[in-house]
Parts: structure tokens; sequence; C-alpha cells
């Protein structure tokens, strides 16, 4: 019984591990925050996201922006479900990733979040640079503003790509 319970406890830690995206910040952008009792109601929804830290909320500029707890995964659809319950409409979600860029379906480069198989499409004006990262598998940091398509895996418009520090 104490193996069991030593082995099940390795298990839970390695798929944690390997579970966890890495998502490292993200900006929320809201509409409808006017005042200051705004940003108190949707900081009371989003503190309630276990993933998040560090809330900076600019109801002037209608944004939250907060990091993604090491170790944990952020779900797009429960950010956009805590924004709605506060009241408020999701405008976009902008992502940073840190991960490998590669190939998908031989035709679509995407980045693949480090310690997952969590893949994100990378849409872009100029591929040069991606491609180039792609090449030499080096790890790098990719933010744009996250959407999806149906049937595919989850997308992000490629606003800045860097090396991953």
């Amino acid at each position: 019984m104490r193996w069991t319970r030593w082995l099940l406890a390795g298990w839970l830690m390695l798929w944690a591990s390997h579970a966890a995206a890495e998502v490292t910040e993200v900006t929320i952008g809201v509409d409808g925050l006017s005042c200051p009792f705004c940003v108190l109601n949707i900081e009371k929804k989003l503190k309630e996201i276990d993933a998040l830290t560090d809330l900076q909320i600019s109801y002037k500029h209608g944004l939250v922006k907060a990091r993604v707890k090491e170790g944990h995964r952020l779900d797009p659809a429960l950010v956009k479900h805590k924004v709605a319950d506060s009241g408020f409409t999701l405008r976009d979600l902008t992502l940073t990733i840190i991960g490998t860029v590669e190939r998908w379906q031989q035709e679509h480069l995407a980045v693949r979040a480090r310690g997952t198989d969590e893949m994100f499409l990378l849409d872009t004006q100029d591929p040069s640079d991606l491609e180039r990262y792609a090449q030499t598998k080096a790890l790098v940091a990719v933010t744009g503003k996250a959407h999806s398509h149906a049937d595919l895996p989850p997308a992000l418009s490629v606003e800045h790509v860097s090396p991953a520090q």
C-alpha cells in the first residue's frame, strides 16, 4: 500500500510538470470597465483563476495584465467565462508563450509550449524569423493575440518573437 502511494505521488508530479503549458504572461482586453468599482468586480472574479498572479487592472485602458504561475495551465475559456461572469466583455486575449517553433501538418508554423504537447498555430505577415527559429529549434518567447479556427489548434496573431531568456 505504501509503495502505491509513492508511485501515485510520483506519477502525479510527473504529469503536473508536463501538463502545465509554458504560458508566462497574459493581457486581457476588457470592454465595459469604466470605474474603480469595475476594477474590484473583475479582480474578484479573475482571482478565482488559480493560474493567475500579479493582476494589474486599468479601467482607463480596459486592460488586465497578469503573470501565469509557474507550473500552472491557463485555460482561455475560463478567462472568458470569468470576464463575462463579472459583467464585462472579453475584447481580446494576448498570451506570451515560451516554446519552440515547428511545423504543424507540414504547412503551418506553430509554437509548441515548453513542457507540453500543446500547439498554437502562428499567424504572421512575415514568417522569415519564425522559419529561422523553426530550423534552429531555439527556445523562443512568442507574444500574440489568441484566437481559434474550426477544427484546428488555437492560434496566435504574432506581435513579437524573441529568444527566450
